[in-house]
């Protein structure tokens, strides 16, 4: 799959989980690719979210690659408990992508995210600048370079991920 040059100009998403400006949830995505796009309107969800893509994965763990380059978000991406009737669920976030999961390889190049990044969660929350992890990754980021957050990171009880990520993080009060 290959999402290229498409931006969403304005407005506000949101949902329960895996959230994002242009993709939510996608599963057995063997080759992604994501590619000259942005997104300038808020992402809210009770789970994850991330202001280009929500989560992504794959089942083919020997050749599959994940490719995001040319990136840029502007949008508020708020991970909270609102709407939940115990509060427990994991808040997850990144300014371009919460998570990605099994891909071989993944490329992170000259992507930018210039929006506040929030988890407000009762339970465990990770944050990222750009991306919160490559979990389950069984291979390696063949590149991760030019990749800035600029947006001001909050956490109530977290941790940050991925330092490399850039950005402060900011208590929640």
């Amino acid at each position: 799959l290959t999402i290229q040059n498409c931006e969403v100009s304005s407005g506000s998403i949101s949902g329960y989980d895996a959230i994002g400006g242009l993709i939510g949830r996608g599963y057995h995505l063997n080759h992604l690719k994501i590619i000259d796009c942005k997104n300038y309107a808020d992402i809210t969800a009770i789970g994850k979210a991330g202001g280009i893509g929500g989560y992504m994965n794959t089942d083919n763990k020997t050749t599959s690659t994940i490719e995001l380059q040319n990136l840029i978000n502007y949008g508020e991406v708020t991970v909270s408990k609102i709407g939940t009737s115990e509060g427990t669920s994991e808040g997850t976030c990144g300014g371009i992508l919460t998570r990605y999961e099994n891909y071989f390889n993944a490329i992170v190049k000259n992507c930018i995210n210039y929006g506040e990044i929030e988890t407000t969660t009762a339970k465990s929350e990770k944050i990222g600048g750009i991306f919160m992890s490559g979990y389950h990754n069984v291979g390696t980021v063949k590149m991760f370079e030019n990749n800035f957050n600029y947006g001001k990171i909050k956490t109530s009880q977290g941790y940050i991920d991925n330092p490399q990520n850039h950005g402060v993080p900011t208590p929640t009060e």
